[in-house]
């Protein structure tokens, strides 16, 4: 279909539109519900949607919002352009309720695909660039998302998200890549927060259960802000190993043996970004690689784009939110972040109150995971208090091996649902 006659359909889309919301109560609260005034083309019917719509979030009733627009121009030249559009409108307007849905749908599939044009041309001139055009992209994606409705709509919706969840003989969402972990909780669309001090080991306990999720088939997105990705790697090949890191970088180890375990850690759907990322950056990143779960280690170190923000703590609510944001409409997200100093590497454990410079990223995460290691008395054994989680008691802590630098968990079979009373008392503890 040429560019032409697309654009010739998708006036009369905006005519048939306009016209049914005009005349029909129902046909008006569902276009302001599902759409917006740069859906439209034409200008006059732009500027009629917006009048429709701002009366309507003033309180008018759909007779007020619909009689009073041309009343509110003052240019009689516009007026009467737009009392004509109105009257031309009117004829198109259709009375049944399903084929005006579908044309609402079609026009807001349309206005996506001029936008994503838009995006595309802007791009080759020069005048923004390819990460931006992620951004923007990802961005568009998520922009339509059908959410709210009448309680009969949401609990539709709801109910076939739950009948696939009974229907299953595992825990529902994505696996943490601990057997140990996953006792409590999954992964879900939601944000959660591993949390420790420096040199206790946020990052390879990131690595490995971003690595384990790997091996379980999990297309895993890892941003190391901190670590080379040479550093990535070789704490990768430790973790698959059980290798000391120290024996891989000074080049101590069998060579065929690094080789083997590169070539096997290479075919996992695991994806490395390692360097300095802002957070449009990393969207546009998501966006393109599409992954099941990310990884952000770790967030205070995010970088500022934008000048926009006056202390750090603006900046980390800002990414604190836009993390929230992509767990709640792309994929889960784990944000390793740094305890602050006050907690010491000997028995104090570390709590809520220790987060780094935390900004809204306790109130915003569902799950925070607090590590801790004594390194005086038990170096090898790490603890992960559950300070956090919207799906169970927290509280709770677990303890594992911690040899050779790194976490050792158990990469358990898919957990089955327990329908046992012990495990349902308390699951819902908000």
């Amino acid at each position: 279909m040429s560019r032409v006659v697309a654009a010739a359909r998708d006036v009369e889309l905006e005519y048939t539109v306009i016209g049914t919301m005009l005349v029909d109560e129902k046909a008006f609260y569902y276009g302001i519900s599902r759409l917006r005034p740069d859906d439209f083309v034409l200008t006059d019917l732009q500027k009629i949607f917006s009048m429709l719509k701002e009366g309507f979030e003033n309180g008018k009733t759909f007779e007020e919002a619909t009689t009073c627009i041309p009343k509110e121009i003052a240019n009689k030249k516009e007026r009467e352009s737009l009392e004509s559009t109105l009257l031309y409108a009117v004829e198109f307007a259709i009375e049944n309720e399903k084929k005006f849905k579908v044309c609402v749908e079609k026009l807001i599939e349309s206005s996506k695909k001029r936008k994503e044009l838009e995006i595309a041309e802007k791009l080759a001139s020069g005048k923004i660039t390819r990460e931006e055009a992620l951004g923007l992209l990802s961005d568009l994606e998520r922009d339509r998302q059908e959410k709210g409705g009448t309680v009969a709509e949401v609990g539709s919706r709801w109910l076939e998200k739950m009948e696939e969840i009974y229907n299953q003989d595992t825990v529902p969402g994505i696996h943490t890549g601990s057997g140990e972990i996953d006792q409590y909780f999954s992964y879900r669309n939601e944000l959660t927060l591993i949390c420790a001090r420096p040199s206790i080991g946020k990052t390879v306990t990131g690595l490995a259960l971003a690595l384990n999720q790997a091996k379980r088939g999990i297309k895993v997105q890892f941003f190391s802000l901190e670590l080379t990705e040479e550093e990535v790697m070789a704490r990768l090949i430790s973790i698959h190993t059980g290798i000391p890191l120290k024996r891989i970088v000074f080049g101590w180890e069998d060579f065929e043996t690094i080789v083997n375990a590169v070539t096997e850690i290479e075919s996992l759907p695991l994806h490395i970004e390692a360097g300095q990322f802002t957070m449009p950056q990393i969207k546009a990143r998501i966006f393109e690689v599409q992954p099941d779960i990310v990884y952000i280690d770790y967030v205070q170190i995010i970088h500022n784009h934008s000048k926009d923000f006056k202390t750090r703590k603006e900046f980390l609510d800002y990414a604190s939110a836009e993390l929230r944001e992509i767990s709640k409409n792309t994929c889960p997200v784990v944000a390793l972040a740094q305890l602050n100093r006050g907690v010491r590497t000997g028995k104090d454990k570390p709590s809520l109150e220790n987060i780094k410079e935390t900004g809204n990223l306790e109130q915003d995460a569902s799950n925070i995971l607090l590590l801790h290691r004594n390194l005086k008395e038990a170096p090898d054994k790490l603890v992960i208090q559950i300070a956090k989680c919207r799906v169970n008691k927290a509280g709770s802590e677990i303890i594992v091996d911690f040899d050779n630098g790194f976490p050792h968990f158990t990469l358990s079979p898919a957990t089955p649902v327990s329908k046992g009373e012990e495990e349902v008392d308390g699951l819902f503890d908000f």
